[in-house]
């Protein structure tokens, strides 16, 4: 199945040994279809989860609640040694990214 572009990845490591490590998503194409002040929004919230609980009444770790971030599988990742940056990666993603 055709994939749209949603979420996005680059590394940079400049000369002067600063590096970025950066993944940004909308989550789906066009993300919340909604703009402000020329950004288009995106619709992470579908990441978490809705119920509250589970069928046993426990309590659902990613459910939405203020200030809370949900679970995700971006890891963008700098790997220093000696305080030096030597490795510098990260991915956008696929279809196989785990859901949760």
């Amino acid at each position: 199945a055709l994939e749209l572009p949603s979420t996005t990845h680059i590394s940079i490591v400049d000369g002067d040994g600063n590096a970025l490590s950066m993944t940004t998503t909308i989550e789906n194409g066009f993300g919340s279809r909604v703009m402000a002040a020329g950004f288009l929004l995106n619709n992470e919230l579908t990441d978490f989860s809705f119920e509250t609980h589970d069928a046993d009444g426990w309590p659902i770790a990613n459910a939405i609640a203020p200030g809370k971030r949900p679970r995700s599988s971006m890891a963008p990742t700098i790997v220093l040694k000696d305080d030096a940056p030597v490795m510098v990666i990260g991915s956008p993603g696929g279809s196989r990214i785990i859901g949760y």
